[in-house]
């Protein structure tokens, strides 16, 4: 995939600009409500995923876990 969005957004600064706006709009899905309820209640301490959306760490907003995101386009 990382080549054909490459291939699109030649420029780093466009490919940020254009994922950003999906992002700002993204909704979080029960799946991301559930796994924050379940971090919450200690059944799980880690989240590995190759999202850079963030929207685990949105989701883990409403709950007192914290949330460590590592991204390249920081």
């Amino acid at each position: 995939m990382a080549f054909y969005i490459g291939r699109c957004y030649p420029r780093v600064e466009d490919c940020r600009s254009s994922f950003q706006r999906h992002i700002q709009v993204a909704k979080l899905s029960s799946g991301y409500r559930i796994a924050a309820r379940l971090a919450k209640n200690n059944l799980f301490r880690l989240v590995w995923t190759t999202n850079f959306d963030g929207l685990m760490a949105r989701a883990l907003a409403e709950t007192p876990v914290t949330p460590v995101e590592i991204s390249r386009f920081q």
